[in-house]
């Protein structure tokens, strides 16, 4: 499993995630902060927009365009964990993929209280959804153990491609659910110096922690407006 794979989607959440007017009502583009080379980060690299002619129900999807070998685009949001803590969650949703040489998936991080601190993690990186396919469910399951601030969680497409993804939901599920939990992979396999953060981003990263939403916001894609 490519360490840049694994360390991806854990410094979406280290680094300063920029609004864009591309993307859906409640969601945002997630940088992916400072990864080795040849590796380019989402905000230089990816296409973000609402797509309603693709749509597995309703009348939208999300739709993230990678044009580069190289690149990663990454659709994120994120939550106050306060209503999960002690429980096993599910983030659930569809995901269909067109020409995707490398790696798509659902990916979800419980946040801990310090800056940089991960509770819990999966990018489905070792269950990728790449090539061209029709709709496809995509599942992770992790526990929200005490001392979590934020659930955050998203769309992540590393390689040039295109995926769409729709109708998700976050739910409690039972202990007995096996967890997909790879946070000790991730640990292990990320390169200390990527994990350097200024104070500055620091404060930024805690304060958009405080300003995150307590529910989960269009989770369908079929709200429109500015709330990113």
């Amino acid at each position: 499993m490519p360490k840049a794979m694994l360390c991806s989607a854990l410094l979406t959440v280290l680094a300063a995630s920029a609004a864009t007017a591309q993307a859906p009502f409640g969601w945002r583009e997630c940088s992916v902060g400072r990864l080795p080379p040849p590796v380019q980060d989402s905000a230089a690299s990816a296409e973000f927009r609402l797509d309603s002619a693709v749509y597995h129900g309703g009348r939208a999807s999300a739709m993230v365009r990678v044009p580069a070998d190289q690149g990663v685009g990454n659709l994120c949001q994120s939550i106050q964990s306060d209503s999960y803590i002690g429980k096993r969650i599910r983030l659930s949703g569809w995901i269909r993929t067109r020409d995707v040489i490398y790696h798509s998936g659902l990916w979800m991080r419980v946040d801990g209280q310090a800056v940089p601190e991960m509770l819990s993690f999966d990018n489905m990186a070792q269950r990728t959804l790449s090539g061209t396919a029709n709709w496809r469910k995509a599942e992770i399951v992790l526990d929200v153990p005490e001392g979590g601030s934020v659930v955050t969680f998203g769309l992540l497409i590393q390689g040039r491609g295109q995926a769409w993804l729709d109708d998700l939901s976050i739910e409690v599920v039972p202990k007995d659910v096996p967890s997909t939990n790879i946070a000790a992979l991730v640990t292990a396999a990320r390169a200390a110096p990527a994990l350097e953060i200024t104070e500055d981003e620091k404060q930024k990263i805690l304060q958009s922690r405080r300003n995150a939403p307590k529910t989960p916001l269009n989770l369908d894609f079929e709200r429109t407006g500015s709330r990113n």
